[in-house]
């Protein structure tokens, strides 16, 4: 179907850049419950960029060798496999505590630190230097984010809704990329040339020419 970078790092960070801090603020008769960013997020976001550009770009220089691809899956299944234990802790905590609790916010941000890691050293490199050959299996996985999503919609309060659509994400598309390395369908990027996938999903003119072909490795 389509060629893309894949889909459970993007959700994992984008779980970076929602509030994921509430508090009880009164509003006339009524309480409600007031969504806040914390320096914490930031800071965990700014370092999972740095790290990962720090990892990701040599990465791009790595020579093109019949084993590279699947070097780079081997340790993506722990970390697809932490990101979707943590996307259901994150889940769980919320029926535990209170919206407002420290001890939410606590356990949460600090499943996020090792989430961190991982991404930084691990993902950064395949995100950079790898593609995923997306299929019809996408279909389900996107309908059951769907029914997941308004199961939770409507057992929780408003102010989850967002956090709740990234992590949802993170557990159907991390099955869906641990799925998709396992039938391997994973491909070479832009800077590698060994397995390319079946149709480029960036124009001709994007692609980096090496000064001298290198030779296809058949096996």
């Amino acid at each position: 179907m389509f060629l893309s970078f894949p889909f459970f790092t993007i959700a994992a960070l984008e779980q970076f850049i929602v509030p994921n801090k509430f508090s009880i603020a009164p509003e006339g008769s009524k309480e409600k419950f007031i969504q806040e960013y914390s320096w914490h997020q930031f800071v965990l976001l700014a370092l999972t960029i740095a790290v990962g550009f720090a990892r990701g770009v040599p990465a791009t220089d790595a020579p093109d060798e019949p084993q590279r691809l699947s070097n780079v899956k081997k340790p993506m299944y722990f970390v697809i496999g932490y990101g979707i234990f943590q996307a259901i802790l994150g889940i769980s905590l919320t029926f535990l505590y209170s919206p407002d609790s420290e001890t939410r916010y606590l356990i949460t941000t600090v499943s996020q630190i090792l989430l961190v890691m991982l991404l930084s050293y691990y993902a950064a490199p395949m995100f950079f230097t790898c593609t995923m050959w997306y299929t019809w299996v996408i279909f389900p996985a996107i309908i059951c984010m769907i029914g997941g999503c308004k199961a939770l919609f409507a057992h929780q309060l408003d102010c989850y809704k967002t956090l709740f659509i990234f992590w949802i994400m993170m557990i159907f598309f991390g099955l869906l990329d641990m799925y998709l390395m396992a039938v391997n369908h994973i491909y070479d990027g832009c800077f590698h040339f060994q397995h390319r996938a079946p149709t480029p999903c960036y124009p001709e003119w994007l692609m980096y020419r090496p000064p001298h072909p290198i030779p296809t490795v058949r096996y």
